[in-house]
């Protein structure tokens, strides 16, 4: 009898360790290809083919049964894929269906294994992106253009990306993981990397955006450290936090329809780019779906970089409730477990995707893998936490 018990408990911790490994294979696979998805060899091939992705999605469900949920918690987690589902056909839009999937598979994965993970794959993925440039085998992106002053002219380049602000938020990306991941041992050479990475793109790339960001994100960091998460406690300001995914959306529809009345909406959407007149058009000439719609803004002469409007539109007003419900639940989940650093990297994503479409996308906002997780994930062993920072250092 007890060898028919261990030969079972082997079983299931073989099969354990099977999902996993086909979670994190699923998971490098995606991360590397979104990054590396504008190389002209690839770009135009199934590999980055959001159906060619579903295979991935397939590999990471073997968790599912290795989890332990609620009655109560797997019927809210059906429907709100169902959801998903018809959005995602209905528009064509794979974003939220991925960011859903890989949340909802990597469910209670070690934290710091999973984030180290990311972090390696998007440095081997944009160094390959920045190899393949001096190849000549990217379609980049190089133009001249103003930065801060009508007199004072650079020359801007992609280095082999879609788009220097798709640069941009790659370098985004990278400095809020590894502020995340030594936050607890940050020292002077790792402020010196970022803002290293600041004086690359203030130059070379020319993403105003990603150049603000990172220096918001610095700030908050420095304030977050020596504030010891004193601030955090306070209950309105942990109200405004949990909430900000919807103020997100409230600043939104108050920047469609007053903003506009006064002289400082013309500056304003001249320091973005015409983002702004952007939203307005986009809100007068495009219906707001309720379960997303297949919508191509080339055809109404847009270019649409805002995330909560272009999910409004091509996503549908109910699945972007769900997923800004759930990113408010994180947010929740983070401040009383105490995780404030990972606090202020996700309200900084909310706050980037104002001006580009990143908030929801999960191979930049890594943040969203804790989307469906309990609070009990985020409650792991301060030493342990310093430990694993430390040994990030030394990788």
């Amino acid at each position: 009898m007890s060898s028919k018990i261990l030969n079972f408990n082997y079983k299931v911790e073989t099969f354990k360790v099977m999902a996993d490994t086909f979670f994190v294979f699923a998971l490098c696979c995606i991360i590397f290809l979104s990054v590396i998805e504008r190389v002209t060899f690839i770009a135009n091939s199934v590999l980055v083919s959001e159906r060619f992705f579903i295979v991935f999605y397939f590999l990471m469900l073997p968790r599912l049964f290795i989890l332990r949920f609620s009655y109560n918690k797997i019927i809210l987690i059906i429907i709100i894929i169902m959801i998903i589902l018809i959005s995602t056909y209905n528009s064509q839009n794979y974003v939220f269906l991925r960011a859903i999937v890989i949340a909802f598979c990597g469910m209670d994965f070690d934290f710091y294994k999973i984030i180290k993970i990311i972090f390696i794959l998007k440095i081997a993925a944009t160094l390959f992106v920045l190899l393949m440039y001096g190849f000549g085998l990217t379609t980049t992106f190089s133009e001249e253009f103003r930065q801060f002053s009508e007199t004072w002219g650079l020359f801007r380049n992609s280095f082999g990306f879609y788009h220097p602000n798709q640069t941009g938020i790659q370098i985004f990306s990278i400095c809020a993981m590894l502020i995340c991941l030594r936050y607890e041992v940050l020292n002077i050479k790792d402020y010196i990397f970022i803002l290293g990475l600041c004086l690359l793109n203030f130059f070379f790339i020319g993403s105003r955006t990603s150049l603000f960001m990172c220096i918001i994100l610095l700030v908050a960091t420095d304030l977050c450290k020596r504030n010891k998460g004193k601030v955090f406690k306070n209950k309105a300001f942990k109200f405004i936090l949990t909430s900000f995914p919807f103020i997100m959306v409230l600043i939104l529809f108050l920047q469609i329809f007053i903003l506009p009345k006064y002289e400082i909406f013309s500056f304003l959407n001249l320091t973005t780019s015409g983002r702004l007149y952007n939203n307005i058009l986009a809100y007068h000439n495009i219906p707001i779906s309720f379960l997303g719609s297949k919508v191509i803004f080339w055809d109404f002469n847009l270019v649409m970089d805002n995330d909560y409007m272009y999910s409004l539109i091509v996503r549908g007003v109910l699945p972007t409730a769900i997923m800004m419900a759930l990113y408010s639940s994180m947010l929740s989940k983070l401040l009383k477990s105490g995780r404030f650093i990972l606090v202020v990297i996700a309200v900084c994503f909310l706050i980037y995707g104002y001006s580009e479409n990143i908030s929801f996308h999960i191979q930049h906002n890594f943040a969203l893998i804790w989307l469906l997780s309990d609070s009990r994930i985020f409650d792991f062993d301060s030493d342990s936490n310093t430990k694993n920072e430390k040994l990030i250092g030394a990788a």
